[in-house]
C-alpha cells in the first residue's frame, strides 16, 4: 500500500524516511490511512480541529480589539474633561 505526505500528499516511496518533494518525516506504515474512508474521517477529524482553533482565535481577537477602543474611549474621555477645564482643583 502505497504511503502519502502528512504535509503536501505527494506520495512517497515505502522505503523513504522522508517525502522527497518537502522532506516532512514520513508517518509509519501503522498510522497510514488503509482506505480512502480512513483518509476522509482523518482530514474531517482534522479539519475540526482547525475550525475550533480558528474560532478561538477570532473570539481573543475580538476581545482584545474592545478592550483597546474601551480605553481609547476613556483616555479621550479624560483629555477632553482635562483641556475643557472640568478638572479644577478646589480649594
Amino acid at each position: 500500500m502505497p504511503k502519502f505526505c502528512s504535509n503536501c500528499g505527494r506520495e512517497i516511496n515505502e522505503n523513504n524516511k522522508f517525502c522527497d518533494n518537502c522532506g516532512t518525516q514520513a508517518i509509519p506504515d501503522i498510522l497510514q490511512p488503509q482506505n480512502a474512508q480512513d483518509n476522509e474521517k482523518i482530514y474531517k477529524d482534522a479539519m475540526k480541529g482547525v475550525r475550533k482553533h480558528k474560532a478561538k482565535t477570532c473570539f481573543n481577537s475580538c476581545i482584545i480589539t474592545l478592550g483597546v477602543i474601551s480605553l481609547a474611549i476613556i483616555l479621550l474621555g479624560f483629555l477632553i474633561a482635562y483641556f475643557t477645564g472640568a478638572f479644577t482643583p478646589s480649594k
